[in-house]
């Protein structure tokens, strides 16, 4: 941090140690004020924001953290995130977060909020990545470990998550009939399919 400030995070959460107080290293609290009582997240990886807050990967989704104001947001299976448990992470050159998770490898988008889920099926080595094992590469690839080997990908070959198409059932058709039902206005269901 510009301050000179170190963030580590640890099994018991988010810690800070700032070196005007070396003999000090103080606990930030990650818990909801709703729920005071909560156990903190294991913080798995720490990179910083262009904003100056900090992402931090934890086994609950992803924090984003304000020095300043604290947790700003929460990213997790309760707000649409596909997996919770984010064992590693690594940002690409255009600010999109690749989190590490036991099911594969999450696009996220902060700026969207966007994020697609990619698996063994869009050819990663296995769905579950090692703990932190993530790397970027000097030419911006990004590598990491699975249960099955390594990967390596450019991650500005794939493109910005968006969400998926509103899907709407338009008519239902059995044996060449349209069922009248769910036919848009009256219908008497003898129309052939089209």
């Amino acid at each position: 941090a510009p301050d000179r400030t170190l963030w580590f995070g640890t099994s018991e959460g988010l810690m800070r140690w700032h070196p005007d107080v070396p003999d000090e290293l103080e606990r930030i609290s990650l818990t909801p004020r709703s729920d005071p009582e909560s156990s903190a997240p294991v913080v798995t990886r720490i990179l910083p924001a262009p904003d100056g807050a900090l992402y931090l990967g934890t086994y609950r989704g992803l924090i984003v953290f304000s020095p300043e104001d604290g947790v700003r947001a929460t990213h997790d299976l309760a707000s649409g995130l596909p997996v919770e448990e984010i064992v590693d992470m690594a940002a690409d050159r255009r600010g999109r977060l690749w989190l590490g998770t036991p099911d594969g490898l999450v696009l996220f988008d902060p700026e969207s909020g966007r994020h697609h889920l990619y698996t063994k099926e869009d050819g990663l080595p296995a769905d579950e990545i090692i703990l932190r094992t993530m790397v970027t590469r000097a030419n911006g690839e990004i590598a990491f470990a699975t249960t099955a080997g390594l990967g390596a990908f450019d991650p500005l070959a794939f493109p910005a998550p968006h969400d998926a198409p509103d899907v709407a059932l338009t008519g239902v058709w059995v044996n060449n009939r349209r069922l009248p039902s769910l036919a848009p206005g009256s219908g008497d269901g003898e129309t052939s399919p089209p």
